[in-house]
This record gives C-alpha cells, sequence and structure tokens, in this order.
C-alpha cells in the first residue's frame, strides 16, 4: 500500500492577493496560544470526563468501608493501639479471618497510612514446607512461608504511593481472600 501525501502538505503557503492591503505598520502581531498556555504539551481530559479519587493515603475508617463493599458481610475489629499505625482484623462469614496492617503512616489522628499488609494464619501444622513451596511457585500476588514457630502465613502487600482508586484496593481485597481459600484448601489432608 502506498501512501500519498495530501495536496494540503504539499502546497506552499499562501501569498496574499495582489489587491489586499499592506498591514500597517502600527498593527502588533497577536502572541501565539499555544505560547501562552500553562498547559501546553499537555493531554487534558474532556470537560465532561468523569473524575475518579485516588487515594496517595488512607485511614482505617476508609478502609474498614472498601473492605465492607468488597466483601460484603464482615466483621471488622480495628485496633489502633499500635504507634506503627492501625490493624484491621477481619472475621468472615465462612470462618476465614485475615489481619491488614496499615503501614507507613503519618502518625496523625486519624493516621493517613501509604501502604497495606493483608496476613492470614493457618493453624500450625496444616502444611508442611513442601505445600507452602508448592503454594508460592503456583500462586501470584501473595507469598506464603512458615513462621520462626512453624505457623504457616500468607502475606500480600499493596502500595497506595502514587495513587490508587477505591476499585482496585477492593480488587486487592478480594484477591487475597481468594487466595487465602485457596491457600485453605492445599491444607487439608
Amino acid at each position: 500500500m502506498a501512501f500519498t501525501h495530501s495536496a494540503l502538505a504539499q502546497s506552499s503557503p499562501a501569498k496574499p492577493a495582489p489587491s489586499a492591503p499592506a498591514p500597517s505598520a502600527a498593527a502588533k502581531p497577536a502572541a501565539p496560544a499555544a505560547e501562552a498556555s500553562p498547559t501546553k504539551g499537555l493531554i487534558l481530559p474532556p470537560s465532561n470526563a468523569t473524575v475518579i479519587p485516588t487515594y496517595n493515603s488512607m485511614n482505617a475508617e476508609t478502609m474498614m468501608a472498601i473492605i465492607r463493599a468488597a466483601q460484603g458481610q464482615v466483621q471488622i475489629t480495628p485496633d489502633g493501639s499500635d504507634p506503627a499505625g492501625p490493624t484491621l482484623k477481619v472475621q468472615m462469614p465462612n470462618g476465614i479471618n485475615y489481619t491488614v496492617y496499615m503501614n507507613d503512616c503519618d502518625g496523625g489522628s486519624p493516621a493517613l497510612c501509604k501502604s497495606l499488609q493483608f496476613q492470614a494464619t493457618l493453624p500450625p501444622g496444616t502444611l508442611n514446607f513442601a505445600q507452602i513451596n508448592s503454594f508460592n511457585e503456583t500462586m501470584r500476588y501473595a507469598t506464603a512461608y512458615l513462621s520462626d514457630k512453624g505457623v504457616p502465613q500468607l502475606r500480600m502487600d499493596t502500595d497506595l504511593r502514587g495513587g490508587t482508586t477505591a476499585d482496585h484496593i477492593a480488587y486487592a481485597v478480594r484477591i487475597f481472600v481468594k487466595l487465602v481459600g485457596d491457600y485453605v484448601v492445599q491444607a487439608k489432608p
């Protein structure tokens, strides 16, 4: 397929007609609009675009609302006693429990935290080292390990720096809960 230049691209600039009056010396050329624009080079959304709020940090109440929206009927017990950041203990109706540690907090009241750590614990002895390695080889997003006391753990981290949406955080919650379910199934003999 051959490409051709359009007639406009090939034409030379138009010359004024011989009868057109010459510009007066007093006339000043207008400043180019593109040069004066503070948004030169930026691509802006159309004026009717939907703006989706993003989070660079989050407090415990917002995180609890996102968990409830993602999971439905859950019991969440917040604990603000740790100076490093709030902890949310989540108990689901199916018996699965997990904890959300809110990290990299600013120390304010309420604390605004820049990262989240999801963690679930299984009863000691339910998974051996080979099962944990198998889980890590086949699953994405979270990491399984044995604590120093031989307790199987599952952990997933999420960072809010740079901005993320409530929908993205809710998706991370659903992924973690699914992985915990897969982890529990693997633990059954």
